[in-house]
């Protein structure tokens, strides 16, 4: 934030620079009388955001002081002061007492152009309206107007939904006139030993893996004022063994740690959920114990291949869909399409999928009727497309020379080369962060180090980095700062086998 007036695109005391963004909404409701609008994001923000969801007060008494918070000209954030109880006035509407006055800021603060739309918050931190408009500038400081939440929790008596707040805030009808504030990532008050989980990057959420062993990856946050230094943590596929990893380090108070835990095995085939709980930090019982659990849902085909889907479009991808059966039997396994439309330059589509020992049927299908010959694209010479797995053996390969296969092609393949146990090494070796804007971090047991030998290829083959060594007894650095964004592919070989691992570069 900043305490000074005026353009500055740096904070007075900035710890890190944040750039996070959400992409897509939806408008819910909206009317003039109090100048408000409520929009919905497409998505919910990530928990390493560090999102608070505002409380708000739809009561309409007046507030005894109030604080808001903008971000002026698109300066950094600003906080503005009025320590004087509100008054109900209607300086930029024409509803009488439709907004909240500021009559003057205190403490030196004001608000500037562009501050409009933001959030005024009264003396118990809840919302209670947001900027209309009004005077105040870094020349001076007076008459701003606030369109009352009150007001538009009803509309101004409109009974339709897209015009008042209540049925997207209140949608069970309780009543409630008040909500505090939430933080999704801790509680809004501070504890002195309190740790928790932001999320985890291994095994993905909602995804799919290719074996029975599993090597979580998950994020630990220090929430409490202590330093953590030791920490107990829980984990275990629902329905099996629990397994417990003492973790030890030094997290300040907000820091967070990449943490890989020892490997273990699914029970079966299908789908799983990882539970990991933690307890204990420091020695000491955990003060608040809401974000102590984390939960995440996987699928398992034990014993299978990494598979991946190179799809090179033309312009028309809306026109692609493909999937993959068992031969003989039309019951879809793995499926994708229709895809985006891209002119004039087409899209590349990496697609992933396991298939265990066995035999396959790949079809392709363009509704058009054309494939992907790019004919009627410009300046897009003909597609391909192509089956490999994580060493590069290839499967499948379009069989047409402009690209053009007609309404549909099939291709029958087969996986026979799964090792009854796996790929031993497969199941110590963990690559974090992935995505990753500049560093991966190859992390192995210390047996493998001596002889461990590491590349990084594109997803044409070509080889990008060689003669990569171990360079420690447990965690190999590789900087990919200034390689173009996409996928690329590590092959790692130690003395219990060879295994590739995507990565992708943000």
């Amino acid at each position: 934030n900043s305490t000074t007036c005026g353009s500055q695109t740096t904070a007075n005391s900035v710890a890190t620079t944040i750039n996070t963004s959400i992409n897509g909404s939806s408008l819910k409701a909206a009317k003039a009388d109090s100048d408000f609008g409520l929009i919905e994001l497409n998505s919910t923000p990530p928990a390493s955001y560090n999102v608070y969801y505002a409380g708000w007060d739809n009561t309409g008494v007046i507030p005894q002081s109030a604080v808001g918070i903008h971000h002026p000209r698109g300066d950094v954030k600003k906080i503005s002061f009025d320590d004087d109880p509100l008054q109900s006035a209607a300086g930029l509407s024409s509803v009488a007492n439709s907004e909240w006055r500021i009559e003057a800021w205190e403490r030196n603060t004001t608000t500037e152009p562009a501050s409009s739309g933001s959030g005024l918050f009264d003396q118990n931190h809840r919302i209670i309206g947001q900027l209309h408009g009004g005077t105040a500038t870094c020349s001076n400081s007076i008459d701003d107007y606030y369109g009352k939440f009150s007001m538009s929790w009803d509309g101004n008596g409109s009974s339709i939904p897209g015009e008042r707040l209540q049925n997207w805030l209140d949608p069970q009808n309780t009543g409630a006139t008040t909500l505090d504030g939430w933080d999704p990532n801790g509680s809004s008050t501070t504890y002195t030993y309190d740790a928790g989980f932001q999320g985890a990057t291994a095994p993905v959420s909602n995804g799919t893996t290719c074996s029975g062993i599993i090597q979580p990856i998950i994020t630990l946050k220090n929430y409490g004022t202590a330093t953590l230094t030791s920490l107990t943590i829980n984990y275990s596929v629902v329905g099996g063994a629990n397994q417990t990893y003492n973790w030890t380090g030094s997290l300040a108070q907000g820091a967070t740690e990449s943490v890989t835990l020892p490997s273990f095995t699914v029970p079966s085939n299908g789908a799983h959920t990882l539970s990991v709980v933690a307890s204990n930090p420091n020695g000491q019982a955990d003060e608040y114990s809401a974000n102590n659990n984390l939960n995440i849902s996987f699928n398992a085909i034990v014993n299978a291949q990494q598979m991946f889907l190179t799809l090179d479009m033309d312009c028309y991808g809306s026109e692609i869909t493909w999937n993959v059966t068992e031969q003989g039997n039309t019951t879809v396994l793995f499926a994708g399409g229709p895809y985006t439309d891209q002119s004039p330059n087409g899209e590349q589509i990496i697609e992933e999928f396991c298939l265990a020992n066995g035999c396959y049927t790949f079809t392709i299908n363009d509704s058009f009727g054309d494939g992907m010959n790019g004919d009627f694209c410009s300046g897009v010479t003909a597609g391909d497309y192509k089956i490999e797995d994580y060493y590069q053996n290839s499967y499948v390969t379009m069989q047409v020379v402009d690209g053009d296969f007609g309404s549909s092609a099939t291709h029958d393949f087969c996986v026979s080369n799964v090792g009854i146990d796996e790929n031993t090494l497969a199941s110590i070796i963990g690559v974090y962060p992935n995505p990753t804007k500049d560093v991966i971090n190859i992390r192995y047991h210390t047996s493998e180090s001596e002889n461990l030998t590491i590349e990084l290829f594109d997803t044409k083959g070509a080889v990008i980095l060689n003669n990569i060594s171990a360079n420690t007894a447990t965690v190999t650095q590789i900087d990919i700062a200034n390689l173009s964004k996409g996928v690329y592919f590590l092959s790692i070989k130690g003395k219990s086998g060879n295994v590739m691992k995507k990565v992708i570069k943000k």
